[in-house]
């Protein structure tokens, strides 16, 4: 089966690489993002460093496959302690809480049990996802998602993809309990969902479980070689966080285990 080709991403590469060309456009779709929103990224940007706030959800993913799609709300992801910052500066960009009907189905399939939410939308009708997580930092909320393709963020220094080697191919591992609406609406972005590891590029059957990137008993840190960094501006800055390190095993998830074990 031939490996499927992302212009300007070299998927051979040990490492996934970002072309300077591709790095562009992605910045320029980052751009186009924030200004349908209606915000303004140097004061986003000024809020993000001082609260630690993050965007995540689809907008990513429309970043990283430049031109695939257009995302249709904005998901921020903030902790508990900064919210209101956070909630405040959407309220001074004409951002209005929008208070569901009572018999309104609560989408808590979505988020994690930690997170509370609250949607906003603008006179135009643009929908912004609020999210506060109780987790000390919003990266722990992060490695907690559904699926590998939505483990994905963008913080005031650059883009964070944890699972380049799938989701740059439009691949991704699942959680078996999540909602089948979910699972068809990455899906309908062109990704593969897949429930087992087998069905992912890179999978070795033979593997050594707990120590190959594919295995999800392996521990994995945000700052270990697999993680992609896209840097935004400055090629100096690098992925920044509280803690010296931040760890995740899927195995946690409960429902994914290794065929092999």
């Amino acid at each position: 089966m031939s490996r499927p080709v992302v212009v300007g991403v070299d998927l051979d590469a040990e490492v996934i690489k970002i072309t300077p060309e591709m790095h562009q456009k992605m910045l320029k779709t980052l751009a186009q993002i924030i200004q349908r929103f209606n915000l303004d990224w140097k004061v986003l940007q000024a809020l993000m460093i001082t609260t630690g706030a993050v965007i995540s959800g689809s907008a990513v993913l429309a970043v990283l496959h430049t031109g695939d799609f257009v995302p249709q709300d904005l998901d921020i992801y903030v902790t508990s302690r900064n919210f209101a910052t956070v909630l405040v500066f959407l309220n001074e960009r004409g951002y209005v809480v929008q208070i569901p009907p009572q018999d309104a189905t609560i989408d808590n399939y979505t988020y994690t049990k930690s997170s509370v939410k609250l949607t906003l939308k603008d006179h135009n009708g643009n929908k912004i996802d609020l999210i506060a997580t109780t987790e000390p930092q919003v990266i722990h909320a992060i490695t907690q998602f559904h699926s590998t393709c939505v483990m994905n963020y963008i913080s005031y220094y650059g883009i964070v993809c944890m699972y380049p080697e799938w989701t740059m191919r439009k691949k991704a591992l699942v959680k078996a309990s999540t909602q089948q609406q979910v699972v068809d609406k990455y899906r309908g972005h062109g990704f593969t969902m897949a429930y087992t590891p087998a069905e992912l590029p890179g999978y070795e059957p033979n593997h050594t479980c707990g120590r190959h990137q594919c295995c999800p008993k392996t521990r994995r840190e945000l700052h270990d070689h697999i993680t992609l960094f896209i840097p935004l501006e400055e090629e100096g800055l690098t992925i920044h966080t509280e803690e010296n390190r931040v760890g995740w095993v899927l195995e946690n998830w409960k429902d994914v285990e290794c065929p092999t074990s």
